[in-house]
């Protein structure tokens, strides 16, 4: 028999009126959520960060399920490139905060939800103050530097986390909670350092869209059985998805795990230092006519045919060799990608090869399409 684990929350459950009775009457009818789940829905507050490809369709089905109060944090703007799969933004909201889109769209999903919204990036200097106001996190972000940092911010306060990742035709879901009844388990159970980066990464190798939602569907789910309080949830659990050949595999993994042999996706550097710099200081070292320093675009060719930075130098990632420094001499070097992940590991290949000055710029050409020249295509 499967005991059900329900989370604590941080109100007392709310009244519904008729019309909300038969809005999710079709819930309130199962035998594992009733009226008293339906009203821990009502009363639960609940984190989404990334308004994307999972953040979507979590979005959609929390809203649609009767969360009380749904809180969403992204930093990034809709763009055409994010309509394939971002399934909860539309033509009319390319261009708008994936935030503010996510809020119309949650507005005329369920105008009962009560909906605060962050755009801002989430960071260490206000990851714990945002995520100690609620009473469930679900991770949709894209980089392991943030699921790092939320993983660790949810084990300091024992709020649960849902936490799922994709890349091409590849899924991954499990829950950590630290403070679970059963004993706790986290991400670094799994994975117990951020890994080294794989030259395949969300940027380059791209993602099946219906993935996406295949993935947020189940961790939409899991948040719905914790706070209601039925089903088994997937702790110390990790599932993984292959839409190629439509399997599903289950690892089991505990706490204090030595972590798993298999490769988590869109990974980002190990142990390497990165020295940052913001798209407008590159601006004013671009316009400065004395200071000499090369731009390095770690993109691959066909992303370069999208969107080019004026005048930087052409190496992916996959040819840094040691052959590259005859290249870059010992002039300051500024390396950019798509985002910022693979720079990262460009960085970190050209200081183990010894170069002097390598300094990453922070969001890649995209936050210099979007903050500095908009003439330049987002993708």
């Amino acid at each position: 028999m499967i005991t059900p684990i329900t989370i604590p929350l941080h109100a007392d459950t709310v009244p519904q009126t008729a019309s909300q009775l038969s809005r999710y009457s079709r819930q309130i009818s199962m035998t594992g959520i009733g009226l008293t789940g339906q009203l821990r829905l009502a009363a639960a507050r609940v984190l989404v960060i990334g308004a994307g490809g999972l953040g979507s369709p979590i979005i959609t089905y929390l809203a649609r399920a009767g969360i009380g109060t749904i809180g969403v944090i992204d930093d990034d703007l809709v763009a055409t490139s994010n309509l394939h799969r971002q399934i909860i933004h539309d033509d009319q909201t390319v261009g708008l905060t994936k935030v503010e889109s996510a809020i119309l769209a949650m507005r005329r999903a369920n105008s009962t939800v009560e909906i605060i919204g962050y755009t801002e990036r989430l960071d260490s200097s206000n990851a714990h103050r945002i995520i100690a106001e609620y009473d469930l996190v679900l991770d949709g972000t894209d980089d392991y530097a943030t699921r790092y940092l939320v993983s660790d911010s949810t084990s300091k306060l024992g709020i649960p986390c849902v936490w799922g990742t994709v890349l091409e035709t590849d899924g991954q879901v499990s829950t950590f909670w630290s403070a679970a009844p059963d004993g706790a388990v986290t991400l670094r159970d799994i994975y117990p350092n951020e890994p080294a980066a794989a030259e395949a990464t969300c940027a380059t190798a791209g993602v099946l869209g219906p993935l996406c939602g295949i993935v947020a569907s189940w961790m939409a789910a899991e948040a719905v059985k914790l706070i209601a309080g039925f089903g088994r949830p997937l702790l110390g659990r990790l599932l993984t998805i292959d839409a190629f050949d439509s399997t599903t595999v289950e690892v089991t993994f505990a706490a204090q795990a030595h972590g798993l042999k298999t490769r988590p996706m869109c990974a980002v550097p190990e142990d390497v230092v990165t020295t940052w710099t913001t798209v407008s200081a590159l601006a004013e070292r671009l316009d400065g006519a004395q200071e000499k320093f090369l731009l390095v675009d770690v993109r691959e060719e066909w992303e370069r045919s999208v969107a080019v930075i004026e005048g930087s130098l052409s190496i992916p990632l996959g040819d840094i060799d040691a052959q590259t420094l005859t290249q870059l001499s010992e002039s300051p070097v500024v390396v950019h990608c798509h985002h910022d992940t693979r720079a990262r590991e460009a960085s970190g290949r050209l200081r183990a090869l010894g170069h002097p000055d390598v300094t990453v710029l922070r969001g890649g050409i995209d936050e210099w399409a979007r903050s500095i020249d908009p003439t330049i295509a987002r993708y």
